[in-house]
């Protein structure tokens, strides 16, 4: 950040100017007190986030390094860069806001400028003209500096907490059973109750462009919300009040992603970060919106049985093997249209055929596999082994 030029003390007035500066160096200790006693008005500070024995030495510091500074005419010294660099990475480690943090630093001035003026005399109009500016140009360059250190503090905590977060999360998702002490660091790290609600989302790393944007406007509103990447998936985790999902629908509407229920501490982050993101990865037609377990019931539970898959094919769909392939698709193909809308009629529709042909292929359906699509139990059952012996027929 670019500093205010040097100001300078007229020539002729410099040993009174230097006068001045000595009898505040004899009065630092006042000068100190004075500080305290503004600072002390200030909230953040009433509160005690610092103590007041604390702001006095640094303002014992602060002071003995503006007084050198504004005594010369020199550039910036290097000591005064270093102990306002220092007050900023203090005050940030400490979580004083930096607005707050530079209304105190700016007191300076308040209690440099009332000294100065009590020991002027009425010949020192014109050097006081003169030296106001020292005195706010000084003043100014240090609260530069206490804000670049302070900054600099805040940016590294913030890297350390984001790392702290990510290798906790990695260490949860990555255990069968997660610590409790992993749980428990997580949402002390998050700021968060381990015992409140959550959601969970997940979409592919490639395309997290909007979970990113939603996590921002749930911030934004109040929620605490965490992105995490586990390479190939991007995670939103946020704290949440009740069961309903909506809001956070809307705000994903356009993206391809899948949401976890509702979890209810976070002894279930690890199972829901895993269920989202297998609810990508079934979210083969990449409808935009989150998809939840109920949209994807089906294949989810085709996915689940994959060890199975052969013997549940064979006990349901074994009369197939006595048809053409041909055959087989025109069936499967009635089965899900007609599973989509429980209509003849709209079954016809959308296959552009007549109803009487609907109803010939849903008998042959029956006649082949012995359950009957128009019976609930038997048409979960057809659809589930479609799905474990063709899982591309779902998106037909």
């Amino acid at each position: 950040m670019q500093l205010h030029n040097i100001v300078y003390i007229p020539e002729s007035m410099q040993g009174r100017w230097a006068e001045l500066v000595e009898q505040a160096r004899a009065d630092i200790g006042a000068l100190a007190d004075k500080f305290v006693g503004y600072v002390g008005e200030l909230d953040v500070y009433r509160d005690g986030a610092v103590s007041m024995a604390q702001v006095r030495l640094d303002a014992l510091s602060s002071f003995g390094f503006l007084l050198g500074q504004i005594a010369g005419n020199d550039e910036f010294k290097s000591d005064v860069i270093w102990t306002a660099r220092r007050l900023g990475r203090d005050r940030a480690r400490i979580g004083i806001p930096l607005n707050d943090l530079l209304a105190a630093v700016r007191l300076d001035f308040k209690v440099l400028w009332e000294v100065f003026r009590s020991y002027a005399g009425p010949a020192d109009r014109e050097l006081l003209v003169a030296g106001v500016e020292k005195i706010w140009a000084a003043i100014e360059r240090y609260s530069i500096e206490v804000q670049n250190g302070y900054i600099e503090e805040a940016s590294r905590m913030a890297d350390k907490r984001l790392s702290e977060r990510a290798r906790l999360m990695t260490a949860i998702l990555n255990s069968d059973i997660p610590a409790d002490e992993d749980l428990q660091s997580l949402a002390t790290a998050l700021e968060v109750d381990p015992d409140g609600n959550f959601i969970v989302v997940a979409t592919a790393v490639q395309g997290d462009h909007d979970l990113r944007k939603a996590a921002e406007r749930l911030t934004a509103s109040g929620h605490i919300a965490h992105i995490h990447s586990t390479g190939h998936y991007s995670l939103l985790i946020s704290d949440w009040k009740g069961e309903d999902t909506q809001p956070v629908r809307k705000l994903l509407s356009g993206s391809v992603c899948g949401l976890a229920p509702v979890i209810h501490g976070f002894s279930s982050l690890a199972r829901a970060c895993r269920l989202a993101i297998e609810i990508v990865e079934l979210n083969a037609t990449g409808a935009h919106g989150p998809a939840e377990l109920k949209d994807l019931w089906l294949p989810f539970l085709a996915s689940r049985l994959r060890d199975a898959a052969p013997e549940l094919v064979h006990s349901v769909l074994a009369g197939f093997d006595t048809v053409s392939e041909a055959e087989q698709q025109r069936l499967t193909e009635v089965a899900w249209a007609f599973a989509r809308s429980g209509s003849i009629s709209k079954t016809a529709a959308q296959l552009y055929c007549h109803r009487n042909t609907v109803l010939n292929r849903l008998r042959r359906l029956e006649e082949l596999t012995g359950h009957d699509i128009t019976v609930p139990a038997d048409a979960a059952l057809l659809l589930l082994a479609f799905l474990t012996s063709r899982p591309e027929a779902s998106s037909n």
